[in-house]
């Protein structure tokens, strides 16, 4: 990164022009993802005009043509030699799809909307010293169903088949059978991945509401999947008959959000067996702002999708820790150990983009 000594007063306004010009491409992708724009370019199999576009898809040819500008100018969609007819080049498709294989930046661009349509100006309260010391997680409508997404194709795709078997003894536990609790499983789809490859293991996915993962339970039900449930549990107080029922703890994506997260990982040790494991997944960053600034590909991300709502959303709970999606290794590690367990593991996360890291632990 250019130190600001050696930055030249027009260095700094291109890369700051960049920066405004990227975030108005960023809603843009969102904009195409949400209504579908991305998939329909993608099952064309040749060029298509506008007006052939708004036929195909049902919608209105003037916005279409708008949102080609967009697309076309910062290099999303090609446009051929004629200027009338456009269409989605096939690396990008797994990048800019609804069922992508590589579409996690597409759906942040779609988070970002989200928490700024919903919270800029309830955190922009937040910031006085009389202000209000959080948001709640009413002020978010649609943004758990969209992070979700975040995590959809790496369940897929990822989850069992190139994660998992990183630990053999945990892979040749789940083909034998054994009890997992999925924390924070959200809308399921981490806890649905699990039990269908592991048909002799029993998954139990918790979250702090069941409006979340009633799809899940819907799917589990169509596909006879009779090898899991769902619970809606407050993760830092579970049941008491849970004590010591569950071999092995999956967490993805949400110890950076909890208020208290000593507590719940005091809770995590509670319910484990003698010898059981966890596994965490969160957010690669550093704990340390110094050194987020090189090689950290998530960072920016983390930081300002952290500001609109992990921080708040923690902070407006009493007590709330306020760790904030780039809580870092350094600070997962601390609590982990503080709770009572040994990371015998932490690595960048496969197939997660290096957007993740993980933190595979035994007790103490």
């Amino acid at each position: 990164m250019m130190s600001s000594k050696t930055e030249s007063h027009e260095e700094f306004g291109s890369k700051l022009g960049s920066i405004v010009t990227n975030g108005f491409t960023c809603i843009s992708i969102a904009m195409g993802a949400e209504v579908g724009l991305f998939d329909v370019l993608a099952d064309c199999k040749e060029p298509k005009t506008s007006q052939e576009l708004a036929q195909i898809s049902g919608m209105k040819e003037r916005y279409i043509r708008e949102w080609l500008g967009a697309m076309v100018t910062a290099g999303m969609v090609d446009i051929d030699s004629s200027g009338e007819r456009f269409s989605l080049p096939a690396h990008r498709i797994p990048y800019l799809t609804r069922n992508g294989s590589n579409n996690i930046y597409t759906v942040y661009g779609k988070i970002l909307a989200n928490v700024t349509k919903n919270a800029f100006y309830k955190v922009k309260d937040c910031f006085p010293e009389d202000g209000p010391a959080g948001t709640s997680y009413s002020d978010y409508q649609g943004k758990f169903e969209i992070t979700s997404e975040a995590v959809a194709a790496w369940a897929r795709d990822h989850l069992v088949y190139n994660f998992l078997v990183k630990f053999p003894v945990l892979k040749n536990q789940l083909e034998n059978g054994i009890s997992v609790l999925d924390v924070g499983c959200g809308m399921g789809l981490t806890t649905l991945a699990m039990a269908r490859a592991f048909p002799k293991s029993k998954f139990y996915g918790v979250d702090f509401v069941d409006i979340n993962f009633l799809t899940a339970k819907q799917e589990a039900e169509l596909e006879d999947l009779t090898n899991c449930e769902f619970f809606a549990h407050d993760v830092e107080e579970l049941p008491k008959e849970w004590t010591g029922r569950f071999d092995f703890i999956f967490m993805c994506n949400v110890l950076h959000d909890l208020a208290h997260p000593v507590e719940c990982l005091k809770e995590m040790k509670r319910v484990l067996t003698p010898g059981g494991r966890m596994t965490v997944v969160d957010m690669n960053t550093h704990s340390a702002i110094k050194d987020n600034l090189h090689e950290v590909p998530c960072a920016r991300f983390a930081y300002a999708a952290s500001l609109l709502a992990c921080l708040p959303l923690s902070l407006g709970v009493e007590g709330g820790a306020g760790l904030g999606a780039a809580c870092g290794k350094e600070k997962f590690i601390e609590l982990l150990n503080t709770a009572g367990f040994i990371v015998e593991e932490t690595d960048v996360t496969p197939g997660s983009n290096s957007v993740r890291r993980h933190f595979h632990c035994i007790l103490k």
